[in-house]
């Protein structure tokens, strides 16, 4: 008596899903058919279950359907299938989904997720080599691959294919190695670490990442459209073509390290940040309207040249470098109109006009403006950062009604001008300009601010605007003439 309550107990604290293990499709059938299986039970999310070559199982419609993993095996002469056809109908594996090659030929494994829910850890598409097919094909149905996407066998029998317009959403990486047809269906990348993206052609392809890059891993080409709305995405060299399709960018940095930016139909960048990020010379499109554009050379090295091939608009731009490395943006003869902050840590080039568009903005970083063309100071009002090292060898004009605050340190090589009397150029506390020609000839230059300092050092003869300044410093050969009264306050 004591043994069999003891057993009984036992029995309480583990229930038969505890003791379930490997389940085997016998007969084709529905999923929640005892029949269709060897224990004469229903496969659960405790249970690894195989479908048996010469076998079909359904999740039949409105059913929910569990398993710890899935494989479907290879035979040599009988393929096997699983559906997931029916509508309302899932099917959820805790770990992964394996298909095997058949190795026979002229044979087909298949996962159907037609109209259904798939959701699994891993999904493995293996053909084998005997000259069968193992087919993963989704309709209108969704697959969710919490993890990776692998492809093995010969390349050309381990397909992927979309029939109608459904979607799969992957965690991890979606491999190289098989064949992916896209026709009318949507991928989507989620995963919060690094992901790759085999080289493949997409319909749709969504980018929602709470972390991390994705990177492809090959040529590639977009249908409808490419969206941006969390994390990385980085072609890592290779092309992308993109004819008649859509580029959407609401967050997130989409980073190009091809030779350019694809060229697609529309674009629509309402946030995030695109990188040109090559460690060789590249083309910045004119195509996106930039809310956040990047120059880049991070690699510590080498000195590539980032040509615009059209005017560029930009909200934020960053021309940026680290190491011995240098990176040139050469405007060529396009203007460049920026309507937000500028930061420029090496060199802006070329024949085009930088324009400062913004009502209110600020400038930083410690590099050359070099372009032949004019840096316009426009809006209302526009700040120098105090860490600021900016050398203008462009003339620089500020515009009328704006105020320039140089808060940083500013070597003006060539000329700067107002364009009217109410353009100001404003020296705060730490403000330091070296004028290298002449300075505000039409405008206001307020140099009085405590501990400002505004050192006229040319070769060449110059006229010291009249105007009261806190620290004035005459350097350089060339004879400096003060012209009506100016008032040094500091010395």
């Amino acid at each position: 008596m004591k043994r069999w309550l003891l057993m009984m107990a036992a029995a309480a604290a583990f229930p038969l899903s505890a003791f379930a293990g490997s389940v085997n499709s016998i007969t084709s059938g529905n999923w929640n058919s005892t029949s269709t299986w060897d224990t004469a039970t229903v496969p659960t999310s405790a249970d690894t279950v195989s479908i048996t070559p010469g076998t079909g199982v359904t999740v039949p419609l409105g059913y929910a359907a569990s398993a710890n993993s899935i494989t479907i095996p290879g035979d040599i002469t009988n393929p096997a299938s699983l559906s997931v056809n029916s509508s309302g109908a899932s099917l959820t594996v805790t770990n992964g989904i394996s298909i095997q090659g058949p190795t026979g030929t002229g044979l087909s494994n298949t996962l159907n997720v037609g109209q259904g829910t798939l959701t699994c850890a891993s999904l493995s598409i293996d053909a084998g080599t005997a000259g069968s097919t193992s087919i993963v094909q989704i309709s209108t149905g969704q697959a969710t691959v919490t993890g990776n996407v692998t492809f093995g066998g010969t390349t050309a029998n381990a397909q992927l294919t979309f029939v109608n317009n459904g979607s799969i959403t992957i965690g991890g990486n979606l491999a190289d190695g098989g064949i992916f047809t896209a026709g009318v269906g949507q991928v989507t990348l989620n995963g919060a670490t690094d992901q790759t993206l085999g080289g493949y052609s997409y319909n749709i392809l969504l980018i929602s990442k709470s972390g991390g890059k994705v990177s492809l891993t090959g040529n590639a080409a977009i249908t409808t459209s490419i969206t941006m709305q969390g994390g990385g995405f980085t072609d890592a060299g290779f092309t992308i073509t993109a004819t008649g399709a859509n580029f959407n960018q609401s967050a997130g940095t989409y980073t190009v390290n091809a030779s350019t930016f694809p060229a697609f139909n529309a674009y629509s960048v309402t946030g995030g940040t695109i990188t040109y990020a090559g460690a060789s010379n590249q083309t910045v499109s004119g195509g996106p309207s930039y809310q956040t554009l990047r120059v880049e050379n991070l690699t510590g090295a080498g000195s590539p040249v980032k040509t615009s091939g059209a005017l560029i608009s930009v909200v934020d731009l960053v021309v940026d470098k680290s190491g011995s490395g240098t990176v040139q943006f050469d405007t060529s003869s396009f203007n460049l109109n920026i309507s937000g902050n500028l930061t420029n840590n090496s060199l802006i080039s070329g024949s085009g006009s930088v324009n400062l568009m913004a009502a209110a903005s600020s400038v930083f970083g410690s590099g050359t403006f070099g372009t032949s063309g004019t840096v316009t100071f426009g809006g209302t009002t526009k700040t120098i950062d105090s860490a600021a090292l900016l050398t203008f060898n462009s003339a620089i004009s500020v515009a009328s009604s704006t105020t320039v605050t140089n808060n940083g340190t500013v070597i003006a090589s060539n000329t700067l001008d107002g364009v009217a009397a109410g353009s100001t150029w404003s020296q705060g506390a730490t403000g330091i300009l070296y004028v290298g020609t002449s300075a505000m000839n039409t405008g206001v230059l307020d140099a009085s601010a405590s501990g400002n300092l505004v050192n006229y050092n040319a070769a060449a003869a110059q006229t010291v605007k009249a105007t009261t300044y806190h620290h004035l410093q005459l350097d350089g050969s060339g004879t400096k003439t003060l012209t009506g009264v100016s008032t040094i306050a500091g010395g």
